[in-house]
């Protein structure tokens, strides 16, 4: 089998000190931040960015047992699109 992104990444132990993340936690509550390391996962097992389009968020959604929905999930993702913990230009461009 052929990998095409990383097989794992680093974190840094200061992750949910981060001013970034904290504000997701705080609007979002902290099962959010677990939503935040699966979607850092399913990045960077493909590489540094992934597709997210509706069809993307909802299977994102359906695989990842959570209190979210797929319209919340979309939230996080603007969240922490507009806290650059994604770049913008990037997130808009893929």
């Amino acid at each position: 089998m052929t990998i095409k992104g990383l097989q794992y990444f680093p974190l840094d132990v200061n992750f949910f000190e981060n001013d970034k993340i904290a504000v997701v936690i705080n609007n979002y509550g902290l099962e959010a931040a677990a939503v935040v390391l699966k979607l850092f996962a399913q990045i960077y097992k493909n590489g540094f960015y992934m597709k997210w389009n509706e069809k993307t968020y909802k299977v994102f959604t359906a695989s990842f047992r959570s209190r979210f929905n797929s319209r919340q999930i979309n939230q996080i993702i603007q969240t922490l699109t507009s806290e650059f913990v994604f770049e913008p230009i990037m997130f808009e461009k893929y």
